[in-house]
Order: C-alpha cells, then structure tokens, then sequence
C-alpha cells in the first residue's frame, strides 16, 4: 500500500512555480499527437477547438501567466482556459472561450499576457486547446510569475526610520 501511494505521489503532476517553461512532457498532460522539441510545441495534424482533440494542460501556483507564441502566416488560433473559464488577458469568441490568434504574416514571436491577478496560494489549471497550426511549432513557453512585492507604506517606512534614529542614539 505504501508502494503505491509513493507511486501516485510520483506521477502526481506538481503546480509549477515561478519561472520559464518550454513544453515537454514531463511539465504538461497532453492530449494528442503533440510534437516538443527545443523550439516549443507542435499540435497534431487536424487539430479542432471543437473536437478537443489537441489538448496541452498543467497547473500554476502563481498570479500571472504568459504564453510566448509563434506567429506566422497560417491559420491557427489557442483557445486558452484557467479553471475551466476563460483566460482574462484574452478576447473571447461567441460561445464565451478566450482566444489566442496565432496568424501574422510578419512571424514575430510574442509573449502575450494570458491571466493576470490570479489567486497565487491554489494552484490553477490551465488548458490549451490548438486548432489548426499545425506545423508551425507555434508554442515557445509560457512564464508564470507571482505578484511583484508591494512597496512598503509610508507610516511602516517612517516607523524603520525612527527606530533606526533612536537605536543609533541609544548606541
């Protein structure tokens, strides 16, 4: 029993934290013929937002997520999702899902905002769903990062200072 439960602890998919990620299988669950290499992630041949058919997930323990894409001149388009609603640094479509068009004719790489001012203390599970593009390795990476510090507020910043002056009186 003891043997198992190590097992599933193992397999268990860990929230990433800060930082960059490239796709690879072992930090995303893939559903279909998804293709990684150093240039990112490729989505299978014939892939349909509508047939779910090219799925790329994994869970965040952060406050903002980016996606690092490849544009080009071909169709594509990610639908992207965090805890199963939309993303809200994207646009959405008539059925509500939030959208990322992959399509430029000047094949810029670009990182674009996916969700801001998440929740950083539950993970988060994000899911990507390609249609079309394959090919293309329209994928990079994605950045997850928590909130910056907050600056410290004036009365504490004036509160330091104070003891600071009293300490070194009394020294």
């Amino acid at each position: 029993a003891l043997f198992d439960r190590l097992a599933e602890y193992r397999s268990a998919q860990v929230p990433l934290r800060t930082g960059v990620y490239v796709p690879a299988e072992d930090n995303a669950n893939v559903t279909g013929g998804w293709r990684f290499s150093p240039a990112g992630a490729d989505p299978p041949v014939g892939a349909d937002v509508d047939q779910r058919n090219a799925i790329l997930s994994f869970d965040v323990r952060a406050a903002n997520l980016d996606l690092t894409v490849r544009r080009g001149d071909f169709w594509g388009v990610f639908s992207v999702s965090i805890d199963g609603g939309p993303a809200n640094g994207l646009p959405r479509d008539e059925q509500g899902r939030s959208y990322l068009v992959l399509h430029d004719p000047a094949g810029q790489t670009e990182q674009v905002p996916v969700a801001r001012g998440l929740d950083a203390r539950g993970p988060h599970h994000v899911e990507i769903v390609a249609h079309g593009g394959w090919g293309q390795w329209p994928l990079v990476s994605w950045t997850v990062h928590e909130l910056p510090a907050a600056a410290p507020d004036p009365f504490s910043m004036w509160s330091f200072a104070a003891l600071a002056v009293v300490s070194a009186v009394a020294a």
